[in-house]
């Protein structure tokens, strides 16, 4: 994910509780703003956060989401 403020991270985290969610964003202050609010979420343990582009780290996922209105 270009995880942002983590919305969608944390969603999916919420709404599946079993799941294990990987969260990324180049811009290492979105990435601590989404550690900060998955953290007040109770949610935090279910979230790998890493500071990366998600094209060069796509490895094997089940499901990738984005919501990235800032490309073109």
């Amino acid at each position: 994910m270009f995880t942002g403020s983590g919305c969608l991270a944390i969603s999916l985290a919420k709404e599946y509780p079993n799941s294990f969610v990987v969260a990324t964003d180049i811009s290492k202050r979105a990435i601590e703003i989404a550690k900060t609010n998955a953290k007040k979420l109770s949610c935090n343990n279910q979230i790998n956060f890493k500071n990366c582009n998600l094209i060069n780290e796509i490895l094997d996922y089940d499901i990738i989401t984005a919501n990235p209105p800032y490309l073109s």
